[in-house]
């Protein structure tokens, strides 16, 4: 027989000199298989329990996704009507209605009309031409509208003036309207002759991309100083634009103070070409992955395609992130950027 017995499940436990009955260790067997089913029975309650919350958290995670996506599309909405969008900090989004999301933007794309465009083809300089006639543009003048078919950006316009007799300076007044608005004005100083004379009028850089609509304003309050007429009997000379084709770029955004995340989830509307996604840490660059496409419409009416994106590990935990857009034109000719949506899970 043993002489003691261990203190929580009773098993034997012989000196040196003890007797012992073969049956004692079918009782200290039965022990430990039972406190070994115990055990076994506990991990596989606690797995369960653990995979239930986990399957949990996954369809609050996913059931999060239309809801956050369908307020993506109210936001937008809200931006581009001009009304207040205060609540975006587990949202990040962008309509381009102005740039106050873009920190760098790669040369030649485009940001016009609440989007983004990029141009394989180039829009080089506008020969408006000259006639032999000229106007006064006392009461002001225009130019003749054109539509750009590449990428570009304006930067003056070459004109061509005489007058009669004598010689001076006089102020010159221009405005750059651009899809219909005004979006450049300055005055500049001409000096003028008895001779032809050709000057430039130098703008603002002003990009340009393929379907915009421009035109320049002029007046000029000297009614001795006469402007030559272009070949469309309006003013005439050159529009200045220095051609930025490309095949694609990249879009980054501020560094943004964002609250804790698990994971990320996004949507970009585009036509043409092909976009790209990533998420800017401390550490470097992590893509998202691309999930799939659909055909939807932006808010302004426009067919078009959406790419989902989703990161589901490695999310960057810094305090402040930022986002990059690649866009790449593949075989296309020219490519839109509508808007893009960014959900922190």
């Amino acid at each position: 027989m043993a002489s003691n017995y261990t203190e929580n499940y009773g098993l034997c436990q012989w000196e040196p000199g003890d007797n012992f009955v073969r049956t004692e260790f079918n009782q200290d067997n039965a022990r430990i298989d039972a406190a070994l089913a115990a055990a076994e029975a506990e991990t596989s309650r606690v797995e369960s329990l653990t995979g239930a919350a986990q399957a949990a958290a996954d369809y609050a995670l996913d059931a999060l996704g239309p809801v956050a996506y369908n307020v993506y599309g109210l936001m937008l909405q809200q931006s581009y009507e001009g009304k207040p969008t205060a609540f975006k900090k587990a949202l990040v989004f962008d309509g381009f209605v102005d740039g106050s999301m873009t920190a760098s933007m790669s040369a030649g794309l485009v940001r016009s009309q609440n989007r983004i465009t990029a141009t394989r083809t180039g829009q080089g300089n506008i020969d408006l031409g000259y006639s032999s006639t000229h106007i006064s543009l006392v009461g002001g003048g225009y130019t003749q509208t054109y539509t750009a078919t590449g990428s570009g950006t304006i930067t003056g316009l070459r004109i061509k003036h005489i007058r009669e007799s004598g010689s001076s300076t006089t102020p010159l007044s221009w405005q750059l309207h651009l899809n219909g608005s005004m979006v450049r004005q300055g005055t500049t100083s001409l000096s003028y002759g008895s001779t032809a004379k050709e000057e430039t009028v130098s703008i603002p850089s002003t990009p340009v991309s393929n379907g915009d609509s421009f035109r320049f304003y002029l007046s000029c309050g000297s009614s001795g100083l006469h402007f030559y007429r272009g070949t469309s009997d309006l003013i005439g000379g050159t529009i200045l634009i220095s051609s930025s084709g490309v095949t694609g770029g990249t879009i980054t955004t501020p560094s943004l103070a964002l609250p804790g995340r698990k994971q990320l989830r996004a949507w970009v509307r585009y036509s043409g070409g092909s976009v790209a996604l990533s998420v800017n840490g401390s550490a470097g660059a992590v893509a998202l992955a691309p999930v799939g496409t659909r055909t939807t419409v932006e808010p302004a009416g426009a067919s078009c395609t959406e790419a989902k994106f989703a990161l589901e590990e490695g999310v960057p935990q810094d305090g402040s992130l930022s986002f990059t857009l690649t866009l790449s034109l593949g075989g296309s000719t020219t490519m839109t950027v509508y808007d893009y949506g960014i959900l922190l899970l």
